[in-house]
């Protein structure tokens, strides 16, 4: 259970701005902020954000010494993760029950397996500059839309940028620097045309993704080849590696209740009824609360609940009216419900206890 939740503030350190310069006593770019930001938008991450790494602030020279050791150490404990699945699969316990719960973007584990990235691969990372490039290719007059071979190298002040060769600087209206760089060899004067759409969309998707991404990803995979043999790692799709590495955020109430076991049952009938009915009124996100508090982990395994080792467990306890919240053993994936007198005192003590205490442990 403690090892659960160490990985659970592992994943809110690489997407969250508690991973200050005080807290790993560096001040570079990458390692004194998130590792990953979200591919759609601005400010704090949420949960179901899909994530792209930081891009190095030098981008046009080899990373840090500090960048190299926080992507490789990032690869490393994916190289753990994917071992400990494999490990877990074969031997039916609970040793693959770990995950990283963040939704890192396919397209970053596609360049970690060393494949091509296609427009459409850039539909879940940026589908606003995806319907864009779309757009472009299905223009029967290109000319009218006054492109050239260039694009923007920085995003804005957050220090957001993207990789390319020397260019010009333009600033908006709101003060941010725009670096234009050429995509090809003097870019900024080649138009785009009917007859070089597609591959000026070919290089806006290099630019997007090899550009911003391309070092992380050799660094990241760096990590987990000193973990994971590589013909191991051959043997995975982008899709397949990011299920085993963040888990299944999917919780269907049928099969948790198919799959699970009780223990001093006797008599309790009713609380199951109810626990069942308040468990099915709950939204995703609350059900992965539920689920981390009686686990510590806020996804299922690969497997869903019929991998889940041990089983879900929920044990009855007598009511005590001083002490009316559960409480659990993370460690054996057991739920310690109280035999409430009622359903009404069910659903708020429940409530409580997910909303304000899905944390069991503090890491000091």
């Amino acid at each position: 259970g403690v090892e659960k939740e160490l990985f659970e503030d592992i994943s809110k350190c690489l997407v969250s701005d508690e991973m200050s310069s005080e807290h790993i006593n560096c001040n570079a770019s990458v390692c004194g902020a998130p590792l990953f930001m979200s591919a759609n938008s601005r400010g704090n991450v949420t949960e179901t954000d899909n994530l792209i790494p930081v891009p190095f602030r030098n981008y046009l020279s080899q990373p840090s010494a500090i960048e190299k050791t926080c992507f490789i150490s990032f690869g490393m404990l994916i190289g753990h993760i994917i071992l400990r699945r494999i490990s877990g699969a074969a031997n039916k316990d609970d040793i693959g029950s770990v995950c990283l719960p963040i939704n890192i973007s396919n397209v970053f584990w596609r360049m970690v397996l060393r494949k091509d990235v296609t427009l459409e691969d850039l539909a879940d990372t940026d589908p606003i500059l995806y319907s864009s490039l779309v757009s472009v290719r299905d223009c029967d007059n290109v000319d009218d839309l006054y492109l050239t071979f260039s694009a923007a190298r920085h995003s804005d002040k957050t220090g957001s940028s993207g990789s390319g060769v020397d260019g010009s600087s333009s600033w908006d209206t709101h003060g941010n620097s725009h670096d234009i760089v050429d995509l090809i060899d003097d870019g900024q004067n080649i138009e785009v045309t009917n007859n070089n759409k597609h591959e000026y969309i070919d290089c806006m998707v290099m630019h997007v993704t090899r550009g911003r991404m391309r070092r992380q990803a050799t660094l990241t995979r760096e990590g987990i080849e000193q973990c994971v043999p590589r013909e191991i790692l051959a043997l995975f799709s982008e899709r397949e590696l990011a299920f085993i590495i963040a888990g299944n955020p999917n919780f269907d109430v049928y099969a948790w209740r198919d799959n699970c076991k009780y223990n001093n049952e006797t008599g309790c009938e009713q609380i199951i009824a109810w626990f069942w009915k308040f468990v099915e009124k709950l939204t995703q996100l609350e059900k992965g609360l539920l689920f981390r508090f009686a686990t510590g982990s806020s996804r299922l395994p690969p497997g869903g609940f019929a991998s889940l080792t041990p089983k879900f467990v929920i044990t009855f306890t007598q009511f005590d009216g001083r002490k009316t919240l559960p409480t659990a053993a993370t460690c054996f994936n057991q739920l310690k419900l109280p035999k409430y007198p009622n359903e009404g005192l069910l659903k708020k003590c429940m409530l409580t206890a997910i909303l304000h205490g899905s944390e069991g442990f503090t890491m000091l």
